[in-house]
């Protein structure tokens, strides 16, 4: 089996997986405000490393690269976020567990969609960012808000690219 290449474009994705293993590893030691600075800047980077493979010649390697990316900045990083900042709260828990699970269903259909210019579903990336927003909300808001996206992402409810 012959490896992709790795590309200079690919190392903004790298980019933005190391950001979302810090954003992890600050949740983890309960520095909330640093895990969820991590996951906006991570967003930053996802943006501007969407635009950069659109406008050079995007690779099926660099697009499964990205999904990956996502689901550790997008997914993994605001469940644990969230978890820690209800306290280890067991509902929290499940709607986390359940957030990242709907992500994961929602990148694996991206990677296998034909059509251009349109998402299916709410993207992962939004999702994580709707979920910093609702921790700055309260206890309650947060578990809703993981439940609320969670169903978005695995909506037939059609979103217009960037």
């Amino acid at each position: 089996m012959e490896r992709a290449k790795l590309e200079f474009k690919d190392f903004f994705t790298l980019v933005g997986t190391a950001i979302g293993v810090f954003s992890l590893l600050s949740a983890a030691v309960g520095n909330v405000f640093l895990a969820a600075l991590a996951i906006l800047v991570a967003g930053v980077i996802d943006f501007f490393d969407g635009r950069i493979a659109r406008a050079t010649r995007p690779t099926e390697f660099g697009k499964h690269l990205d999904s990956l990316s996502d689901v550790i900045s997008f997914g993994a990083a605001p469940a644990l976020l969230a978890f820690v900042s209800t306290e280890g709260s067991v509902t929290t828990a499940v709607a986390a567990v359940l957030f990242v699970a709907c992500g994961v269903v929602r990148i694996a259909w991206f990677n296998l969609q034909k059509e251009k210019g349109v998402y299916y579903g709410l993207p992962l990336p939004a999702a994580g960012i709707i979920i910093v927003l609702a921790i700055t909300l309260g206890k309650l808001a947060t578990p809703i808000a993981l439940l609320a996206t969670a169903v978005l992402m695995v909506s037939k409810i059609r979103f217009k690219k960037l």
